[in-house]
């Protein structure tokens, strides 16, 4: 019986520790893409790797260098292979040093790299499958410099679905103002010169390939109140003539809007500026002085110069062919602020301008109905989904398109530090609510060096950006995707595949956990247990994917309804916030029950003289209990959180101890 307490002592204790294998030097293998770092205790199973015709099947990859060496990568023509160079991120907001920072996997680069002894480096695989590729299983290679002789191996299948258009849009927010200050070459040239034109034109056949759309113009100076690095002029400079009427110059405005539309970016132009964050803007005087104007919204001057600009601004876009496309656009005001705005541009323009807006927060008004395009934050509908529900339902109906944002403070996300399946599980969640389209605030709003650290004064690292520049020297500056717009691509094209199998409902359930903010004043998961949670909703949507696209592949579904009546059973109710949250009260009440349960069988075996050895593990047992109490406290578990397990098991022994040292105790009597 002693060796037998002792080993069931030395199990309970080796479950509660956590387990991380050891790295592979010298081993280049791949690795679980929707992970941020390699961890090998994971693992990840390549053997089933299936891609659509038209599709793009995206892997990722590690190799540990054991010594300083110059890597490159080599593969087939239909393979790309890019290292995933390293930038520096703060789990906090701001650039204070003394934060804790890691080195985050995340620029795509080239097809070289100077690896470091014991460096751990990423390499990003793509493997693009055209229309035309024939079904059935494929092989592929791809060759890292270093360890050539042992190549890695590919093997995938090639489904015979057909990968559609994507129904999702997603849209992103443009500073053009950025490259000005960032490359040499730009050194004192005006903005939206010939030579910044041409830079710029770089830049949007890069957007366009990512399929945006929209086009992002202001028309009063800092329309976000310079909440990002570089300035953001009006691209509409207001100006007084010399006998003191308004008039307004659109030269900026017109080439930044023409040189979007040669490049194939001509969806929308979303105009910014009526509501203004700081309230005021600037008019450029005949003598070239300048006067600051923060009229109270809603004023008699307000009106008379919003009045002024909505007659001119209306003619012009008319006249350029862009009225149709045009959008007035505001950004997290007010309600009432933004009543005003819509009101008096319906009263000067009539049904001529159309209505955009993003919003932080968001209740069943009417008026929201004023706007043809909405954007609505994640954190807005927190506890509320039915209601937003039935607010995009409401727009579908009269053909409005509602979209989904997160940004600054929202978990999950797409921060340099967020793990790579938050931009799955947050695409494939805003599908199932049934929004439109996915909006990010921020392409390209670079930091002081976007290229060494992502940190900003405001904002988590990684916010503000979702591409980077060239070098400053450059004299032919490229865009370097991350590898977070990658994982937007793939969320999009999980959701596309969902849609062609009509099995879109699979995304109508799907759970979060909290965001906290953390002492440095970035919000991120709450827990370890909730940044699991977020990866095993998108590692659920994945095996139903597979299990969808080939009913006899033998991939076994998670039942949708079983997920629901779970859910059901326990009394929750299936948000992804309220009901894990309800769920973790649940598995609490348990492990608080089962503490209990072991308190009282340890005072009955005290007062039953239980044995020695009898104590000793049941109060082992017990302490353990307590402890996974102590582990749990806060975290969002779920059904199957090992702690629980670990508790429930604990007290079961606990009761099989009691019930043996009572039974021994009577044979005793009845021996005597």
């Amino acid at each position: 019986m002693k060796k037998l307490f002792a080993a069931l002592s030395a199990i309970l204790i080796c479950m509660s520790l956590p387990v991380r294998a050891q790295d592979d030097p010298g081993i280049f293998h791949l690795m679980d893409p929707g992970s941020l770092f390699y961890d090998a205790s994971s693992g990840y199973d390549a053997s089933d790797l299936t891609v659509w015709k038209n599709d793009v099947l995206l892997l990722k990859a590690v190799y540990h260098a054991d010594h300083d060496c110059e890597l490159s990568l080599s593969s087939e023509e239909n393979v790309h292979a890019s290292f995933l160079e390293t930038v520096s991120a703060s789990i906090g907001t701001g650039s204070d040093p003394a934060v804790p920072h890691y080195d985050v996997p995340d620029r795509i680069g080239s097809q070289t790299h100077t690896a470091r002894h014991g460096e751990t480096v990423y390499v990003l695989i793509e493997i693009e499958v055209p229309e035309n590729t024939p079904a059935g299983m494929k092989e592929t290679a791809v060759v890292l410099s270093d360890t050539a002789q042992h190549p890695l191996q590919i093997t995938y299948e090639v489904k015979d679905h057909v990968l559609p258009e994507p129904g999702l849009s997603a849209e992103y927010w443009q500073y053009p103002y950025t490259s000005l200050r960032w490359y040499d070459m730009l050194e004192g040239e005006e903005p939206f010169s010939e030579k910044h034109l041409s830079v710029l034109g770089k830049q949007l056949d890069a957007y366009a390939e990512l399929g945006m759309k929209n086009i992002t113009v202001t028309v009063t100076d800092e329309p976000w109140g310079h909440q990002v690095y570089d300035p953001y002029p009006s691209m509409v400079k207001w100006k007084h003539d010399k006998d003191g009427y308004l008039f307004f110059d659109y030269t900026d405005m017109d080439q930044w809007i023409s040189l979007c539309m040669e490049h194939g970016i001509d969806g929308y132009i979303d105009c910014f500026g009526i509501l203004p964050f700081t309230g005021k803007w600037q008019i450029i005087e005949h003598d070239g002085s300048i006067t600051e104007v923060s009229p109270e919204i809603g004023s008699y001057e307000w009106t008379d110069l919003w009045s002024t600009f909505l007659y001119s601004f209306t003619d012009h876009m008319e006249e350029k062919g862009w009225l149709e496309k045009t959008y007035i656009t505001i950004d997290e005001r007010p309600v009432e602020d933004m009543k005003t705005a819509v009101g008096l541009v319906h009263e000067i323009c009539g049904d001529r301008l159309k209505f955009r807006a993003a919003l932080a927060e968001i209740s069943e008004d009417s008026f929201y109905d004023e706007f043809d395009r909405l954007a609505v934050s994640i954190a807005s509908f927190s506890g509320k989904e039915d209601m937003m529900r039935r607010i995009i339902s409401h727009r579908k109906e009269f053909g409005l398109t509602t979209q989904m944002y997160n940004c600054s403070t929202n978990y999950p996300n797409v921060f340099a530090l967020s793990e790579p399946d938050e931009a799955l599980w947050t695409v494939e969640y805003l599908a199932g609510m049934g929004f439109d389209g996915f909006l990010r605030w921020a392409a390209d709003a670079w930091p002081e060096d976007p290229r060494v650290s992502l940190d900003f004064e405001h904002f988590e690292a990684g916010d503000t950006m979702l591409v980077y520049p060239d070098r400053h020297d450059s004299t032919d500056p490229q865009i370097s995707q991350s590898y977070r717009l990658k994982m937007i691509g793939q969320g999009i094209r999980n959701v596309t595949k969902l849609q062609a199998l009509n099995r879109q409902d699979i995304l109508s359930v799907m759970y979060r956990g909290n965001g906290k903010e953390n002492r440095y004043g970035a919000v991120y998961a709450k827990r370890e247990s909730v940044r699991a949670l977020t990866s095993l909703e998108a590692d659920r949507i994945e095996q139903m994917i597979r299990s969808c696209e080939d009913p006899e592949s033998g991939i076994e579904m998670p039942d949708l309804n079983v997920h629901r009546s779970v859910m059901t059973y326990l009394g929750l109710n299936p948000s992804w916030d309220a009901a894990y949250l309800g769920l973790h009260r649940c598995v609490a009440l348990i492990n608080v029950m089962c503490f209990v349960l072991d308190l009282l069988i340890l005072a009955v075996m005290f007062m039953r003289h239980a044995g020695k050895i009898k104590k000793t593990a049941a109060c082992v047992i017990t302490l353990a209990a307590g402890a996974c109490i102590l582990l749990n406290c806060g975290s969002t578990a779920v059904l199957t959180d090992r702690l629980t397990v670990l508790m429930m098991t604990g007290t079961i022994l606990c009761a099989v101890i009691a019930l043996t040292g009572r039974r021994r105790q009577g044979d005793s009597k009845d021996e005597a």
